[in-house]
């Protein structure tokens, strides 16, 4: 501290016309002080060196660990537009609810089946998500498909980069509580349907690159940090 002290004491005389000093002593200090000031880039390089090179791999990390599409998948009332909808905001990225494909029953005087309907606009889900991926469009968010649609998706999605979360929920009374809840956007209430569904999805094996959470008492946001830290964990 002392050393300091004499050393800016030198450095305001330099500056200062009435200072006492000789012009030996300015030298010095002049010479001293283009030390510091040397030694002080030097560390700065350094730092910026060490900076660059700690960040370096985080953001090759987060680069690599950008997927293609990630789907959001589970039975009714297992939070999965909600947890879609706080991803997306966090990722800044697109992101597709199967309901809001446009659906046309009517051909000409014909109405053709659900089935084949839900057919045409998963097939048109499934090409709109491969142009935006055309386009270099990173980790779009997909939601809201039938589980017979997520069985498919290895194959249907096999040139992409892909990762599937399916959210659970292990009781059927929670469960019930959330499908029947008049506060949700769906306006989806056969809760022994989806309790069915539930109950499919929790006994079958796990799908090709996915990932169950068990949602059963967590919150959205809980979720979502699930989901992200999975991400980052998780290799394309």
């Amino acid at each position: 501290m002392q050393n300091s002290k004499i050393f800016l004491r030198n450095v305001a005389l330099n500056f200062s016309p009435s200072g006492n000093i000789t012009k030996d002593m300015r030298l010095r200090s002049l010479a001293d002080f283009s030390t510091q000031i040397a030694r002080s880039s030097q560390l700065l390089i350094s730092l910026n060196v060490m900076w660059n090179a700690c960040l370096l791999p985080l953001r090759q990390n987060m680069t690599n660990n950008f997927y293609d599409i990630i789907f959001i998948a589970g039975a009714p009332g297992t939070g999965k537009s909600s947890v879609a909808k706080s991803l997306q905001e966090k990722l800044n990225c697109p992101c597709f609810e199967f309901g809001w494909i446009p659906e046309f029953r009517n051909k000409g005087i014909e109405t053709i089946s659900y089935e084949e309907d839900e057919t045409i606009a998963f097939e048109n889900l499934s090409l709109v998500a491969k142009n935006y991926i055309k386009h270099g469009f990173k980790n779009i968010i997909i939601t809201d498909l039938e589980d017979k649609r997520i069985k498919e998706l290895h194959t249907v999605f096999q040139q992409e980069n892909y990762i599937l979360f399916t959210l659970t929920v292990s009781d059927d009374e929670i469960l019930k509580s959330r499908v029947l809840d008049e506060t949700r956007s769906s306006g989806y209430r056969d809760f022994e349907s989806a309790i069915k569904i539930s109950n499919e999805i929790n006994s079958r094996e796990l799908l090709p690159n996915e990932i169950r959470i068990d949602a059963t008492n967590q919150s959205v946001e809980n979720v979502v940090k699930i989901i992200t830290a999975k991400l980052f964990l998780q290799r394309p």
